[in-house]
């Protein structure tokens, strides 16, 4: 399993043991990982939300007219592009 699925499920995790019911969406480049935030600004319930969500390479809050979410990112490993066999052909005109 890649290192970011790992971190991932690791963030859900805390999430879950602190009462929050997380989702998680791939994407070609990232993991988010979504939950609705607490309803009280004064909840103790931030504080483990915080401490989940800061495990994540960027985390944040939005909020459209539909609700709010507090999300964290994940960027997934990249592999190293192949090398293109076109670049070791010599220019024309090169000496």
């Amino acid at each position: 399993m890649p290192k970011s699925m790992i971190r991932a499920r690791s963030i859900a995790a805390c999430l879950t043991t602190a009462g929050f019911e997380p989702r998680l969406r791939r994407h070609p480049d990232h993991i988010r990982i979504e939950v609705e935030p607490p309803a009280s600004p004064a909840s103790v319930a931030w504080g483990a939300l915080l401490a989940a969500l800061e495990q994540g390479d960027e985390f944040g809050l939005s909020a459209d007219g539909q609700g709010a979410a507090a999300w964290a990112v994940i960027f997934t490993e990249v592999p190293s592009p192949r090398p293109d066999p076109r670049d070791e052909r010599p220019q024309q005109g090169a000496e």
